[in-house]
């Protein structure tokens, strides 16, 4: 299992860009968090 050094977090409602996103950064290490929307965006960051 990696070391995740960073988390980041995603947010966008186009689940294409989502899955892009997600993929470039968690093959370099970074944990991803991913939200669709303002409300979960802000759950998600506390």
């Amino acid at each position: 299992m990696k070391n995740h050094r960073h988390t980041i977090l995603i947010v966008d409602d186009e689940q294409l860009n989502l899955e892009l996103l997600k993929a470039r950064f968690s093959s370099s290490g970074y944990r991803i968090l991913e939200t669709t929307s303002g409300s979960e965006t802000l759950e998600k960051a506390r």
